[in-house]
């Protein structure tokens, strides 16, 4: 497991934008501030139980996802930045069926494709940092710390059968 060292709060903001980035209702973006570190734990049926074993023991924040509503809301609000013309284009991206995939495409044909980037990438570090300040999570004396103790759980890897403890 690769992870970066976060010695800001505009550091964790950024590393927790891109958690929330690809978070979802099965994977929850957290805080480990044991590791003093930011990751995706998935909430799922179909995940192997196994593989976040390094997490047992380990004080987490786990923080809600960014949902479906929030992400078209930044497509929404992109499309209010641009002339009128790339806006009903935009509109009627969003207004199609399967709109997250028409919008990226109208953006693409409309050659605004970093712009849009660079928009989201600007939107998630606002929500990063509004969700974080929501559970209390903040960057003190040169470390991760969570002022709301009752916003911390300890992770407990669940054990197979067939392992020993």
């Amino acid at each position: 497991m690769f992870e970066i060292k976060i010695d800001s709060w505009e550091k964790l903001v950024s590393e927790f934008a891109q958690e929330l980035d690809m978070s979802s209702m099965e994977a929850w973006p957290y805080v480990d501030l044991t590791d003093q570190s930011v990751g995706t734990h998935i909430n799922s049926d179909y995940a192997d139980p196994t593989c976040e074993e390094d997490l047992n023991g380990h004080e987490l924040v786990e923080i809600e996802p960014k949902s479906s509503r929030e992400g078209y809301e930044f497509m929404e609000r992109f499309a209010e930045t641009r002339s009128e013309a790339q806006a009903d284009k935009i509109y009627q991206a969003l207004n199609r069926r399967h709109p997250f995939s028409t919008f990226r495409y109208a953006v693409e044909d409309l050659g605004i494709l970093q712009e849009w980037y660079d928009f989201k990438n600007k939107a998630l570090e606002e929500l990063a940092e509004e969700r974080l300040r929501d559970y209390a999570v903040e960057f003190k004396d040169g470390k991760i710390v969570c002022t709301n103790p009752k916003n911390i759980t300890v992770f407990e890897c669940e054990m197979l059968d067939d392992e020993v403890p």
